[in-house]
């Protein structure tokens, strides 16, 4: 009999280390994952920056050296 119960806490013991191994390469995967979608979309954003860069620094430069001056509406001329 006791050589049945040794049996069977070896086979508990291999089972919680095989859940334990399993559990890990879950870890692992997940986290690989989102290391290589993360890394997707900062090339995704950094090729967006490339191409759009000087059409916003156009607009921006353009925006700020074209002043229109205008009295506001709620201003009240005295």
């Amino acid at each position: 009999m006791a050589a049945s119960n040794s049996g069977i806490n070896t086979l508990l013991d291999a089972e919680k280390e095989a859940s334990k191994i399993v559990q890990k390469a879950r870890q692992y995967q997940t986290s690989h994952r989102v290391e290589v979608e993360t890394e997707q979309k900062r090339v995704e954003i950094e090729a967006a920056f490339a191409k759009n860069r000087d059409a916003v620094l156009q607009k921006l430069l353009e925006t700020v050296y074209t002043v229109e001056p205008k009295i506001h509406p709620n201003a009240r001329l005295n």
